[in-house]
């Protein structure tokens, strides 16, 4: 199962976000491979649709987007907007924000806290 909370983001297959959640661990092609019982060069093509299809041209890319994506929902109680995530993670890897200045701007506007849900001022 992917990491992925909500449906498939970006129009990717089943697959290709089976592949995504892994990316967002950290695997590599051939750990991804081996999981999935498939080969390191179909991971390879199959990862290379998958940032393409989500606009991204670095793997670092789709691992920060995972990532905020999987904390946003935590936080959220669902999915976040894919181009809003997705808007995220390319400005913290084109180092135009850090991962701590995407949550504290998301904490400021939602009701719940950074990550344990608690409600501001309680």
């Amino acid at each position: 199962m992917s990491t992925i909370a909500a449906g498939h983001p970006g129009g990717l297959t089943p697959r290709e976000d089976q592949v995504l959640g892994l990316i967002g661990l950290g695997m590599t092609n051939r750990e991804i491979g081996g999981r999935l019982g498939i080969a390191e060069k179909t991971v390879k093509n199959t990862v290379t649709m998958v940032l393409a299809k989500l606009g991204f041209q670095r793997r670092a890319q789709a691992v920060i987007y995972v990532t905020v994506r999987t904390i946003a929902a935590a936080q959220a109680g669902g999915a976040a907007a894919d181009r809003t995530v997705r808007e995220d993670a390319t400005r913290v890897d084109a180092g135009r924000s850090s991962v701590t200045e995407v949550f504290r701007h998301r904490r400021s506007h939602t009701d719940q806290g950074p990550v344990d849900g608690t409600m501001k001022g309680h």
